[in-house]
């Protein structure tokens, strides 16, 4: 029962201070006293410098190649005089294997002697190309102004505005 009793008034006191709420108003506090004040506030200015510089750029380029081969021509006269050779007689045979020689070699050369090859090569070509850096100068630049006087009780509020303030808005914290 005392526990009970001790949690019930623990719980009246705490529940005010766990329920209190608060938050910002704006209050505007009249300007009494204006100032003014001239600063000198050093600033930086960006340039650019600029100018063309050679960069290589890479492309592949495709270069066709033939590939003699001389035995192709040698070896389908061959085959070409063998095959003539078995037709005909006589001087006829000759002349056949002479025909087939000839035929096998230009056959030979046509579709065997010659090689076909596309290969790829890596070529280097210059282009300009405009570069520009950045740099910063530093200038010293004389800034006007306003300061701004007030008070709030009895605290005093200043604000620093670039022209004449008649009302200086402050935030408050409204507790309850």
């Amino acid at each position: 029962m005392k526990k009970l009793i001790f949690i019930t008034l623990i719980s009246i006191l705490i529940s005010p201070i766990l329920m209190a709420e608060s938050y910002f108003v704006t209050k505007y506090v009249k300007v009494v006293k204006h100032k003014r004040v001239t600063r000198v506030i050093t600033k930086e200015e960006p340039y650019q410098d600029c100018y063309y510089e050679s960069v290589p750029v890479k492309y592949t380029e495709y270069v066709d190649e033939y590939v003699k081969n001389p035995a192709a021509p040698i070896l389908g006269g061959v085959l070409g005089g063998v095959i003539g050779h078995q037709f005909g007689g006589g001087k006829g045979k000759d002349v056949a294997t002479a025909v087939g020689a000839i035929g096998g070699a230009m056959i030979g050369q046509k579709n065997y002697g010659v090689k076909h090859y596309r290969r790829p090569v890596t070529r280097v070509r210059y282009e300009q190309k405009k570069v520009c850096k950045t740099y910063y100068r530093t200038k010293k630049v004389r800034v006007r102004r306003w300061k701004n006087i007030g008070y709030l009780n009895g605290k005093k509020i200043v604000k620093i505005s670039k022209e004449r303030l008649y009302e200086i808005p402050v935030k408050v914290k409204v507790s309850y």
